[in-house]
């Protein structure tokens, strides 16, 4: 099998919106994948400052991964959120 890169054809744009409930320096959003690592899936990592709350990522369609956020803030313990399975799939509505 021969793997030509990510394209339009085999990534989706996914778009978390996030709502504060507390003052943070920056929030982490990492997607890690589940089983077969091989490309084209690949983990996914991002961050954004307290003033930014939409993480804009793309994700490889049929991986599937597991993510959460981070908050950070100096001299406060790291929050991390709830681990959520996401599957990326390709839909059509009809």
């Amino acid at each position: 099998m021969r793997y030509d890169g990510l394209n339009s054809s085999n990534t989706s744009h996914l778009i978390f919106n996030v709502t504060s409930q507390s003052d943070f320096e920056h929030i982490n959003l990492t997607c890690m994948v589940i089983g077969d690592k091989s490309p084209p899936c690949s983990d996914i990592s991002t961050q954004n400052n307290n003033c930014l709350t939409t993480f804009n990522v793309t994700g490889t369609l049929g991986c599937d991964y597991e993510c959460f956020f981070t908050t950070e803030k100096t001299n406060y313990t790291n929050s991390m959120s709830q681990i959520t399975n996401l599957t990326v799939c390709e839909y059509l509505f009809v």
